[in-house]
């Protein structure tokens, strides 16, 4: 008897150990740091995103415009914000809180970052975007309604 039970416990013991483990909500995939680029016809944008449990983000920021020969304008700065999947998790929609900007230029100038930011800073405030979602454990896609693609790494 004593050997059916150890037998049985054996078994059940293996079974345990071999259960693979359950697959990671997009949710959980999502969350911890991720390299990201986007680049368009206007913008280039790079960005050190963390996605945070409950629906918060941050990260560095930097961004250039190519669109307009004569305005030329890259800035850095840090974004705070928040984050939530939508469409059975098939999108993700962000919304920037704070951005602070930390260095600015403007054709090739040097200007005070409180200067862009009392330009830029309310305007970004609060917007918001919906992307299409593509994730695996390596890489994310996203894809807005235009059609510019942000491409991001861990």
């Amino acid at each position: 008897m004593k050997r059916i039970v150890l037998g049985i416990a054996s078994v059940l013991l293996a079974a345990c150990a071999t259960t693979p483990p359950k697959p990671k909500t997009p949710a959980e995939m999502l969350l911890g740091t991720w390299n990201c680029e986007t680049k368009s016809s206007a913008v280039a944008i790079n960005a050190k995103m963390t996605y945070a449990p409950e629906g918060k983000a941050s990260g560095d920021i930097s961004v250039g415009s190519s669109s307009n020969p004569t305005m030329m304008f890259a800035a850095t700065g840090k974004v705070e914000g928040g984050w939530k999947l939508l469409e059975n998790d098939t999108k993700l929609e962000q919304t920037i809180a704070n951005f602070t900007i930390t260095t600015a230029k403007l054709n090739d100038q040097t200007i005070e970052p409180a200067m862009a930011q009392a330009m830029i800073g309310p305007s970004l405030a609060g917007q918001s975007s919906v992307t299409t979602m593509k994730m695996d454990d390596k890489t994310l896609t996203l894809t807005d309604t235009t059609g510019n693609v942000t491409n991001c790494t861990r």
